[in-house]
């Protein structure tokens, strides 16, 4: 897969907001927490709420343009507002207006058949005329374009209301898990103004703005049965501490985004909920070695860091009571990832031995703290590496425009980061692509992007599933991220609020319910 559009042949160095909010958030894609909340959760019998208000994290620049969208309150709008194609639930692929996605034998067409009656909230019906143009619309944006750029839109086709014909432009057996996954949400075809979005989706926007957040009503004629939210109230509260005093307080109903010490907080009160989804709906954090300059350059130094960090000691602290210990990779739990790769060895001594044969005696970082914890770690690796006879000389970069400008972080020796938990089939094609923009590390390996090419184009799932895992082995091996640990996306209910789920951390509440 090509990388974001404008840079095939180059490192694209400006991000916008909504392209970080997507690297960080995965669809937002990074750096936001979210949560689900659990069926089981146990409630009171009580009245009937008609009226759901969440909080979640939001910004001045907030639009319901899908593409452009730059923080968590407008998926929240868009993903209980539009249906998609096909849709990462719960850590799983489902189909949702599609009933069928099938290849032909070289996967370089694929013939998706949509599921019948479905209207749009304003009583048109929806077809594959209206899919189609969503598809293109996706794929001429700067967010989504590099997921869709091997669709050859000038040959595909809706061949009828209910049959979309997608023709690739190269084989892509994993359009599902790769492209569709990501992001295929459909809308009216023509659309081009998204100030009031129509969809097919359980809900309809009545108001919207930035500062003051939406407005939804439920869509009565929702195909997949009226939900019994009638009213979602989505609030921006930009700070996770305000987000949980909200909760705490009674002016929301559920909050996403919160950490582990504030999730223990709220676990010892009465009357709320911690959402605690587990690992295959986390965070994965990292530290990135650049290995275009020295001393990161070396694989030796690069495994010598590896091996030489402490990554309980990073869980214990950071993430405390929640958090997982990470082996180099992101996609923990999820589908495609490796099963059965050893953890990665913790020895200090060998490290030490190394830097000092190599003359390591300082690095420089860079950490923003877009989400919290990352100074935190970025601490404590300094005091690890002191330990290891190596100075960390940490830059501490303001979130709010760190990704206006990426120069300093390509030229930095180090980066800390993370991202949302995603199976490999999505990430690899863009946080690890030797030409992606989201390559931190600036790793490139023929060996690596052959196996990658496999992943994507073998039409044999074995043979598919093998690429994708030599590929990952390739990596962890070799490369410059160091993927140190997960944090569930936790978030916090009130009692008799149940039946969510959620899609990469966005809450869904087409099947939720609430008594009090």
């Amino acid at each position: 897969m090509r990388p974001i559009e404008g840079s095939t042949h180059h490192r694209q160095r400006r991000l916008t907001g909504a392209t970080a909010a997507l690297l960080a958030c995965g669809l937002a894609l990074s750096g936001c927490a979210g949560s689900s909340a659990n069926p089981a959760d146990s409630s009171s019998a009580g009245t009937p709420q008609t009226t759901v208000r969440l909080g979640v994290l939001g910004g001045p620049s907030d639009t319901l343009d899908i593409t452009k969208a730059g923080d968590y309150l407008p998926y929240a709008v868009l993903l209980n507002t539009y249906d998609s194609l096909v849709l990462l639930n719960n850590g799983r692929y489902e189909k949702q207006l599609a009933t069928s996605i099938t290849p032909n034998a070289t996967a370089t067409e694929w013939t998706i058949t949509l599921r019948p009656g479905v209207t749009f909230s304003n009583g048109k019906p929806l077809t594959a005329k209206d899919a189609l143009y969503s598809l293109g619309y996706f794929a001429r944006s700067k967010n989504f374009g590099s997921f869709y750029s091997d669709v050859d839109f000038a040959r595909s086709t809706a061949t009828d209301d209910s049959t979309l014909v997608l023709r690739m432009k190269r084989p892509r057996a994993d359009l599902v898990d790769s492209i569709l996954a990501q992001m295929s949400a459909v809308f009216p075809a023509g659309t081009t103004d998204f100030t009031r979005p129509i969809g097919s989706g359980p809900y309809e926007v009545k108001s919207f703005s930035a500062d003051k957040g939406a407005s939804l009503e439920r869509n009565d004629s929702y195909w997949g049965g009226r939900p019994a939210i009638k009213n979602l109230q989505i609030l921006p509260i930009r700070d996770a501490s305000a987000r949980v005093s909200a909760l705490r307080d009674g002016q929301i109903d559920i909050t996403t985004g919160i950490t582990a010490t504030q999730a223990k907080t709220l676990g010892s009160g009465a009357g709320v909920v911690v959402d605690n989804p587990g690992f295959t709906d986390s965070v994965a954090l990292t530290f990135h070695m650049n290995t275009a300059i020295a001393p990161f350059n070396d694989p030796e130094v690069r495994q010598a860091m590896k091996t030489g960090l402490n990554r309980t000691q990073l869980v214990n602290v950071v993430l405390p009571g929640t958090g997982k210990v990470g082996n180099d990779l992101i996609g923990e739990g999820l589908p495609g990832y490796p099963k059965d790769l050893p953890p990665r060895a913790y020895d200090p001594e060998k490290a030490k031995a190394v830097f000092a044969r190599h003359g390591v005696k300082n690095v420089g970082i860079i950490v923003s703290e877009m989400t919290p914890g990352l100074t935190d770690a970025t601490k404590l690796l300094k005091q690890q590496l002191a330990d290891l006879g190596v100075t960390l000389t940490i830059t501490q970069q303001d979130p709010t425009t760190l990704w206006s400008n990426l120069d300093k972080v390509y030229a930095s020796q180090m980066f800390t980061n993370f991202f949302t938990n995603r199976p490999p089939a999505m990430t690899l094609p863009i946080y690890q692509s030797p030409d992606s923009p989201y390559n931190f590390s600036q790793w490139k390996d023929p060996a690596y992007a052959k196996a990658l090419t496999e992943s994507q184009t073998l039409t044999d799932p074995a043979a598919r599933a093998q690429a994708l895992t030599r590929a990952q082995t390739l990596l962890r091996d070799n490369g410059g991220d160091i993927v140190w640990g997960y944090q569930p996306n936790l978030g916090a209910h009130v009692n008799g609020l149940k039946g969510i789920t959620s899609t990469q951390s966005v809450p869904l509440f087409a099947k939720a319910t609430f008594t009090r």
